[in-house]
C-alpha cells in the first residue's frame, strides 16, 4: 500500500473490504521480496526488448530510440527523477535510469554505502545526465528543445550531436552500459 502512497490503516481497510486477513504489521520483509521480484522482472523485460529491437533492425545494434524524463514533482525542485529509453521500432522500454538528489545519511559529508543519492545538480539536468550515463549515443535533437541547449554545454567527450527541425530522437549503440567516468565512443551515421 505504501507503493501507492497509503499507509497501514488503508491496508487494513482494504483487506477488510476484500474479506482478506489483515496485513502483517511489519512490511519490510514483504517489501524487500516485492522489490527483488520487480527488479528481476524489469531486467528480463528490458533484455527481451533489446533483443526484439535488434531483430527489428535486422541484427544491427544501432537503433533509434526516444528518451524521456519524468520527475517526482513538477518544476525544478524535485529530488527524484527517472529517464526511460524506448525503442522507436518496437515501442518497448529498453533501459531506465533513476536519479536521486535525496540523501538520508546521518552525516551528509560521509555517505553510507547504500546511499541512494547519485546525482548532484538542478533537477532539469537529470535528463541530460541520465542520457549520457545510459549508453553510447549519437543524438538527433530538436534545436529549440531544452535538452538540446543542455547537451550543447557538455564536455568534448560527449556524444556526437546533430540538430534537426522536428522530433526528439536518439540513435543508441546497444553496447553494455558504460562504467562511470569513461569516455564515450563516438560514431556517426553513414
Amino acid at each position: 500500500m505504501r507503493c501507492i502512497g497509503k499507509g497501514a490503516e488503508s491496508a487494513v481497510m482494504f483487506c477488510g473490504i476484500m474479506n482478506l486477513p489483515p496485513p502483517p504489521t511489519k512490511f519490510t520483509k514483504f517489501n524487500n521480496n516485492l522489490l527483488q521480484a520487480a527488479r528481476e522482472t524489469c531486467e528480463e523485460s528490458m533484455a527481451e526488448a533489446v533483443h526484439e529491437a535488434v531483430e527489428e533492425n535486422e541484427g544491427g545494434r544501432d537503433i533509434a530510440v526516444a528518451v524521456d524524463g519524468s520527475w517526482q514533482k513538477r518544476g525544478f525542485s524535485s529530488k527524484n527523477g527517472v529517464v526511460t529509453v524506448t525503442s522507436v521500432d518496437t515501442g518497448k522500454v529498453i533501459d531506465v535510469e533513476i536519479l536521486s538528489k535525496h540523501c538520508i545519511c546521518p552525516n551528509k559529508t560521509k555517505h553510507l554505502q547504500n546511499c541512494k543519492r547519485n546525482f548532484v545538480g538542478y533537477s532539469g539536468k537529470m535528463e541530460v545526465t541520465a542520457l549520457v550515463q545510459v549508453t553510447d549515443v549519437t543524438i538527433f535533437s530538436c534545436s529549440h528543445s531544452q535538452l538540446h541547449k543542455s547537451i550543447l554545454k557538455l564536455p568534448p567527450q560527449s556524444p556526437n550531436f546533430y540538430s534537426t527541425s522536428c522530433g526528439l530522437y536518439y540513435l543508441i549503440r546497444l553496447n553494455s552500459r558504460k562504467p562511470p567516468n569513461t569516455q564515450l565512443k563516438k560514431h556517426t551515421i553513414g
